[in-house]
Order: C-alpha cells, then sequence, then structure tokens
C-alpha cells in the first residue's frame, strides 16, 4: 500500500470533482483507503489553491 493525496474542487470545470469521489470510494469499497486522504473544496474550480498547497505539504511531511 501506498499514501494517496486526493485533492478536488468540488467546482472543477474541466475535470469533473466526480472522478475523484469516485475512485475515492471505489478504494474505499475495497479496503485501499487505509493510506488515503482526501481533501474536497466547495467553490473552487480548476485551480490550486492555497489550502490544496497547505494539504499536499502536511501529506509529504507526514509520508516521505
Amino acid at each position: 500500500d501506498r499514501p494517496l493525496l486526493l485533492w478536488h474542487g468540488l467546482d472543477d470545470d474541466v475535470v469533473p470533482a466526480d472522478e475523484s469521489l469516485r475512485l475515492q470510494q471505489a478504494l474505499s469499497e475495497t479496503g485501499r483507503d487505509k493510506l488515503l486522504t482526501c481533501s474536497w473544496q466547495p467553490g473552487v474550480r480548476h485551480r490550486i489553491t492555497p489550502e490544496a498547497l497547505d494539504a499536499a505539504v502536511t501529506f509529504f511531511r507526514q509520508h516521505l
């Protein structure tokens, strides 16, 4: 198992957030979500936010 970070703006107009949400659900249903970290941002479209960068830094500090 490897750590995985999913971050998605829920109003993304380029890559639908449903894709990440479906991946989260599939991983959960198969018991592969032990090292899964998810961060969903309501109201955010297709861009990287300061909150996303913070989530990534925190994730890498924990897992690298």
